[in-house]
């Protein structure tokens, strides 16, 4: 791949499942391999995320997930993480902030907010965006849930 912020120009070949972060600004990419170059881009726009208060001493996802999460990227805008539940196993109550979720893997999930609960059936691919709550996750079907979290910062 052949980036260009500004005049800075980066030739690189990425690996596959990568992550990369780049601040705002005019870029561009032009692949210049010999294969399909897939992307997954997720950006804020300038509109303000929702408001959002901690109550009730709630922990985030790195707390009550050990081994079921793992964290790929943490800057000051956003954190990315990867999760991997077996059918039957649950992310006890939580907090997250506004986020992004992209599903890996087929699976149906059980999400149960302090306001509402709902099943998803999620196919790979998938994506779905959750505003800032405190909430529970359980995989409900009969497969493993494989999912990338994108959590917005303010």
């Amino acid at each position: 791949m052949n980036f260009t912020f500004g005049d800075h120009q980066i030739v690189e070949e990425p690996k596959q499942n990568s992550l990369h972060w780049h601040d705002e600004g005019v870029h561009s990419a032009v692949n210049v391999g010999d294969k399909v170059a897939r992307f997954i881009v997720v950006y804020r726009k300038l509109s303000r995320l929702f408001e959002y208060s901690v109550v009730g001493g709630a922990e985030d996802f790195t707390c009550v997930a050990p081994g079921k999460s793992e964290v790929l990227l943490e800057n000051p805008y956003m954190r990315v993480a990867r999760f991997v539940l077996q059918p039957g196993e649950s992310l006890p109550r939580h907090r997250g902030l506004n986020r992004v979720a992209y599903a890996l893997t087929p699976f149906t999930m059980r999400y149960a907010s302090d306001n509402w609960t709902i099943d998803q059936t999620f196919e790979a691919g998938s994506v779905q965006y959750y505003e800032a709550d405190t909430h529970s996750i359980t995989n409900i079907g009969s497969t493993e849930a494989r999912y990338l979290m994108f959590e917005m910062r303010e």
